[in-house]
């Protein structure tokens, strides 16, 4: 199967899936009740596939967006490495940030350190911090696992080299100090 067509009425439109899966927009179609999908097959070809089929409750999905968004995190600074912000609980809850977990992550939630073994996650991925009613400084942090193992390993090896330079460069100034006053060898 290479193409897939969709029917309104009168107007229809197809779509190359030979490649690529593809999402029907079913917004496009407009109320209505039923809609008639053609697929056009090869001839003698076989195979498989999957369809599915759902539909969003934009009311519900506005209502739900209302609700989240009735409290959200004021950003008092943004970077790339912190967030910080404040926001008002009116009853104990939970903040749910779109920040992919990963261990470099830390959390303070009103200047105390939450310990990464008691950051929650939502869906086992994303942060999200319990909250008790009231207003909340809330401050994450992220620093690379090991950054600074890293950065002391790295110190460390400018340090040794550069004294094996330094070295190096002593010893060829004794040498040419001294290469007169040695014995010749015998």
């Amino acid at each position: 199967m290479d193409y897939i067509w969709y029917i309104k009425g009168n107007q229809s439109e197809g779509h190359n899936i030979k490649f690529y899966p593809y999402i029907i927009d079913m917004q496009y179609f407009g109320d209505v009740d039923e809609i008639e999908l053609s697929l056009k097959f090869e001839e003698h070809a076989s195979g498989e596939f999957e369809m599915y089929a759902y539909y969003m409750d934009t009311d519900a999905f506005m209502d739900a967006y209302e609700i989240l968004n009735s409290r959200p995190l004021v950003l008092e600074s943004f970077t790339d490495t912190k967030i910080t912000g404040s926001i008002q609980a009116d009853r104990p809850g939970v903040l749910f940030t779109s920040i992919p977990f990963d261990r470099g992550w830390s959390v303070r939630l009103n200047g105390d350190k939450i310990a990464p073994e008691d950051i929650e996650l939502f869906g086992e991925g994303f942060i999200t911090v319990t909250l008790r009613p009231g207003v909340h400084k809330v401050e994450f942090s992220y620093m690379p696992e090991n950054f600074l193992l890293g950065l002391l390993i790295s110190i460390c090896s400018v340090f040794i080299i550069s004294a094996i330079i330094l070295l190096k460069h002593k010893h060829a100034q004794l040498i040419k100090k001294f290469a007169g006053r040695l014995p010749a060898p015998i």
